[in-house]
C-alpha cells in the first residue's frame, strides 16, 4: 500500500508516494494535471532508481538510470532533442565500474516505446570500439540490418562483420530519367556458404514506407546479380558478381526522395530429407536523391 503526500509550492503540486515501510519511492511534480520539473524514483533501499524532467508530460534535457548500488552508479543516460513520435534521442549505456559500453540512437514510436536505430557503437573494457552495429526500424521492431567489428589495434575482422555498399550514379535525377543505383555486398553473412544476392525495389509510382511496413502491399520488381545480369558485367569487372546488383527505377514526382528497397543474401542446398534448404539474410538500404523537372527528350 502506498501513502501519498502533496504540498502546494508556487503552480507545482509537489507529490510524494512511499514504500511500505516509509522510505521514499517517487517524488514528482504536477501542473494542472501533468508531470513537470524534476521527477525522481528511489529503489526500496532508498537509492535513486531515476530521475528525469518533464515539461507538460513530455520528458526533456536527460532521463538518468542507476543501479542497485550503495554509492548510486550510473546505468545509462538518455539525452532527448524532443520527445514527440518519430523523434530521435541519444542513449549512452554504462557498466557498474562507470565504463561507457554502447551508445546510439533510439527512435520513439509512441505510448513510452523507442527502439534502437541508426549505428550503435559498443566498447570493450579498455574504452575501445569493439564493434558498430547499424539497426534500423522495420515495421516498429529495430533490425539488426549491419555490423562493423573490430581487434584490439582497430582492424575489421572477418567474423562476424557483415556489410553493404551502395554506389549510385549520381545524385541528381531528371524526371523520366531512370535513377540507377548498384548494391555491392562487402562481406556476406553466409561467411561458409555460396551465397548470392538480389535487390527488391518498389516499382516506379510506388515507394516503401519508411519503416517498410508496406510491402505486401505495393508492387515490388526483382534485379539479379551480375551471374545473371550479363549486360551489366562491364561496368563492374573487378567485383564479385555474385555479390553485385545493378539497379533503377523512374521517379514519378520531383524534389527529394528516398528510394527505399533491399538486399536478399541467400543460398539454398539439397537435404536428403527435406528437399531443398533455403536461408536467407535482408538487409535493407535508403539512398536520398533529387528528382528535377527537367524532362530529357
Amino acid at each position: 500500500m502506498l501513502i501519498f503526500y502533496c504540498f502546494l509550492s508556487c503552480e507545482n503540486e509537489h507529490k510524494v508516494e512511499y514504500y511500505n515501510d516509509g522510505k521514499i519511492k517517487k517524488e514528482y511534480y504536477l501542473r494542472d494535471g501533468k508531470l513537470n520539473d524534476i521527477y525522481k524514483e528511489y529503489y526500496p533501499n532508498g537509492k535513486l532508481k531515476q530521475i528525469h524532467y518533464y515539461r507538460d508530460n513530455v520528458k526533456v534535457d536527460s532521463s538518468i538510470t542507476y543501479y542497485k548500488s550503495p554509492d548510486e552508479r550510473i546505468k545509462g543516460i538518455i539525452y532527448w532533442k524532443t520527445n514527440g513520435v518519430d523523434s530521435l534521442a541519444k542513449r549512452v549505456i554504462f557498466n557498474i565500474n562507470g565504463d561507457k559500453l554502447n551508445e546510439g540512437s533510439i527512435l520513439h514510436l509512441g505510448m513510452d516505446k523507442f527502439v534502437p536505430v541508426g549505428n550503435w557503437r559498443y566498447f570493450d573494457a579498455q574504452g575501445r570500439l569493439k564493434s558498430t552495429r547499424e539497426y534500423k526500424n522495420i515495421d516498429g521492431k529495430s533490425y539488426l540490418n549491419q555490423v562493423w567489428s573490430f581487434n584490439t589495434e582497430g582492424d575489421t575482422l572477418y567474423y562476424p562483420t557483415t556489410y553493404f555498399e551502395i554506389i549510385k550514379a549520381q545524385d541528381t535525377f531528371a524526371l523520366n530519367y531512370p535513377f540507377r543505383a548498384a548494391a555491392i555486398l562487402g562481406l556476406p553473412i553466409f561467411k561458409e556458404r555460396k551465397s548470392e544476392i538480389y535487390v527488391v525495389l518498389p516499382k516506379s509510382g510506388f515507394n516503401f514506407n519508411s519503416d517498410f511496413s508496406n510491402e505486401k502491399e505495393i508492387e515490388l520488381d526483382t534485379f539479379y546479380n551480375l551471374t545473371k545480369d550479363i549486360v551489366n558485367q562491364r561496368w563492374f569487372p573487378k567485383d564479385e558478381f555474385r555479390f553485385t546488383v545493378a539497379f533503377g527505377k523512374k521517379i514519378k514526382k520531383t524534389g527529394d526522395y528516398t528510394v527505399r528497397g533491399y538486399i536478399v543474401e541467400y543460398f539454398e542446398q539439397d537435404s536428403d530429407s527435406m528437399g531443398v534448404i533455403r536461408e536467407e539474410n535482408i538487409k535493407y538500404f535508403e539512398i536520398p536523391i533529387y528528382v528535377k523537372d527537367t524532362i530529357i527528350k
